[in-house]
């Protein structure tokens, strides 16, 4: 019924009386009787009667609560361009040492527009490149692997 006629706000100040005044007097039949001022702030019955101070105080951590979003994702967005990338060394990467011929391997097409011989040139170095890579594994398995003799 309360969804069809919602109630109004004096009438749900009105039921919250009525339930603390039930409350204060069976609380003032109880040993050690309780007065009603005692039940009253117990009940908290004017809870929606804030202070200005108090909600003033509220409203203004609500909001701190709505912009903190903001903040944070305005501070990444600071931070998101690097002035220097720590997590990037030059040195240890070979990036200052890299040449022309490489830079434009780093920029080609698919399918390439090169002709033939720059491309064989690309695939040879390629090769060379793997195939240190393999010996070098090989050296490393070697020393590290346990061989057991075949009886």
């Amino acid at each position: 019924m309360h969804y069809l006629h919602p109630f109004t706000v004096n009438q749900v100040d009105n039921l919250r009386y009525q339930a603390m005044n039930i409350v204060a007097v069976r609380l003032g039949r109880a040993e050690p009787p309780l007065r009603k001022e005692v039940a009253e702030y117990m009940l908290d019955v004017d809870s929606h009667m804030w202070s200005m101070r108090r909600r003033s105080k509220a409203n203004f951590f609500l909001i701190i609560s709505l912009l903190s979003g903001l903040f944070s994702v305005s501070r990444w967005f600071s931070d998101v361009p690097p002035k220097t990338p720590t997590y990037m060394d030059t040195k240890l990467s070979w990036a200052e040492a890299v040449n022309p011929d490489e830079l434009d391997e780093e920029i080609n097409t698919f399918p390439t527009l090169k002709p033939h011989d720059i491309v064989q040139l690309r695939y040879d170095r390629l090769r060379s490149v793997a195939g240190r890579i393999q010996t070098v594994v090989g050296i490393i398995e070697n020393k590290t692997s346990f061989r057991y003799p075949i009886t």
